[in-house]
């Protein structure tokens, strides 16, 4: 976006509205890029440009205007985020929420159940009540009743707060969740390397993009209609609806029953098929040497798919390839290749071929043992040897490094802080060494192996949380802090230990890193 012709437009002093958008695109139309400088309180580095395709530069300023720009938001060296689109409205939220951290969230008070007897005192900021992954504020003030049901469905809409896990919510479900509760605004899943955006209003699925960051797959070119199908067969994966981000932009599609009645049906094609061992890794063969009639006549009960494009299909399976290597090169969007190969699996016409192991393999496994070892030990060096917790300048490494890393992958991943003391007769005093160390083992304990636990300062503890939206994040350190002292209690000791705890999550509160810190610690604090 550099070049001698650059646009630099004057300094704004606070966000762009859309009118300035609008001025910055009619600009960019004439094949010029335009920079716009954003001179904020704080941030005096972003720079927010805009210009149009390379192709639709040289078609003149008429079919440019029709094209779609680039936008970028750049602070100094670093982009923040890269959109390609005509929708203004969308680039004014992606400015606004780049600018702006949104109010700090409640937390949890997972202390509402009885504590242990003179043993626990977990102290969080103003509760709401947490049930799965959905978020159910406090009552609000009653509302006059000629105005009861708009402010009840308006309530539903603003309070629901959806993110987490696909394992705990599957796609269907939760589009029925947003349609039920007439929800405004933008639907992320990620499953992998892949992830889709769908632009909600009032409920109803306005248009939707599919993404890809794997280096070896072949594009996809899905329609708004097959992005939504596609995900809806993702069982792995993580979601989050950010009521702030909307669209005007608007894509026709079908209505949504219908097309939960596809993604239903796709997703028990894909439960069939993984339970006759095929598998993306599969290598499927065929069966037997059927006739042409033995060939039709066995998919006669299968699922309504166009004879010719299955027995196109079959023939390319050869025993060599695996079925991500086969409907890969077929290029069939897979509301198209599942049916079929569930039909094949069905009648038997094809079965799963598992693939040897290679020699390399089995050495690796001999290995294993000590390279492991090997690696622990390597780890064990980097922790501090008084409280085998890691310090606060390597935890902060790391913290910088998972940040960018969840940004380029637009997976969550949460930060917890949390302050713990020992009290015993009233007198409360900072945790010893070994007490730290103590905490950290109990801790590390109910972690995934991807988490890391960490000084904090310098008597504060941190839990870096990869993969993890809020509410799981929360979820588990509770449990933790629960298990411990009930098992504190169960000694018999009269000490206990009086924690207080503060969180962060990327991208629900945010895309700043030091946005997410500031959140934590003014929760933790305000204990």
């Amino acid at each position: 976006m550099q070049g001698r012709n650059l646009k630099t437009q004057a300094p704004l002093i606070a966000a762009p509205k859309v009118e300035d958008l609008q001025r910055l695109l009619k600009a960019a139309q004439t094949g010029t890029p335009v920079n716009q400088t954003i001179a904020v309180p704080d941030r005096p580095k972003l720079v927010l440009k805009v210009q149009m395709t390379r192709a639709a530069s040289g078609l003149g300023r008429s079919k440019a205007a029709d094209a779609a720009p680039i936008w970028s938001l750049q602070e100094g060296i670093n982009t923040l985020w890269e959109y390609s689109t005509t929708d203004v409205e969308l680039i004014f939220n992606l400015v606004e929420e780049s600018l702006y951290v949104k109010p700090a969230a409640p937390i949890a008070d997972f202390s509402a159940a009885p504590p242990p007897a003179a043993v626990q005192q977990v102290t969080y900021g103003a509760s709401p009540v947490r049930t799965g992954s959905f978020e159910l504020q406090p009552a609000q003030p009653a509302v006059p009743a000629a105005t009861a049901a708009a402010a009840a469905q308006q309530a539903v809409s603003q309070t629901i707060q959806l993110s987490g896990n696909l394992s705990e919510l599957g796609v269907c479900e939760l589009v029925q969740t947003i349609s039920v509760a007439k929800m405004t605004g933008r639907l992320d899943i990620t499953s992998g390397l892949q992830s889709v955006e769908i632009y909600y209003e009032e409920g109803t699925p306005r248009r939707a993009s599919y993404r890809s960051d794997s280096m070896t797959a072949a594009p996809k070119n899905l329609t708004d209609e097959e992005v939504i199908v596609e995900a809806m067969t993702w069982i792995n994966g993580f979601f989050h609806f950010n009521a702030s981000m909307k669209s005007s932009e608007r894509t026709a599609m079908k209505r949504l029953d219908l097309l939960l009645m596809e993604g239903a049906a796709l997703r028990d094609y894909i439960v069939s098929i993984e339970a006759a061992g095929l598998s993306d890794d599969s290598v499927p063969v065929k069966y037997g040497q059927p006739s042409e009639a033995e060939f039709e006549k066995a998919l006669e009960i299968g699922a309504p798919v166009d004879m010719q494009s299955q027995k196109a299909l079959y023939f390319v399976f050869d025993g060599k390839r695996t079925l991500a290597e086969v409907v890969t090169q077929s290029g069939l969007p897979k509301s198209a290749w599942l049916p079929i190969v569930f039909n094949l699996s069905k009648a038997k016409l094809i079965g799963v071929n598992v693939k040897p192991k290679q020699e390399e393999t089995a050495v690796e496994i001999t290995q294993a043992p000590g390279a492991k070892e090997a690696v622990k030990e390597a780890f064990q060096q980097l922790l501090r040897s008084d409280t085998g917790l890691m310090s606060y300048q390597l935890f902060m490494h790391f913290l910088e490094v998972e940040y960018h890393r969840a940004l380029k992958l637009r997976l969550p991943f949460s930060l917890i802080i949390i302050g713990v003391h020992k009290e015993e007769a009233s007198i409360r005093e900072e945790l010893s060494s070994d007490d730290l160390k103590l905490v950290a083992e109990k801790i590390r304990i109910q972690l995934e192996p991807y988490d890391y636990v960490a000084h904090y300062q310098t008597y504060n503890l941190a839990i870096l949380m990869p993969h993890r939206p809020s509410a799981s994040a929360r979820e588990c350190v509770a449990k933790i802090i629960s298990d411990f002292n009930t098992e504190l209690a169960q000694t018999g000791n009269a000490v206990r230990f009086v924690w207080s705890v503060g969180g962060g999550c990327i991208p629900e509160d945010g895309i700043k890193l030091d946005a997410l810190l500031a959140k934590a610690e003014k929760e933790r604090a305000a204990v």
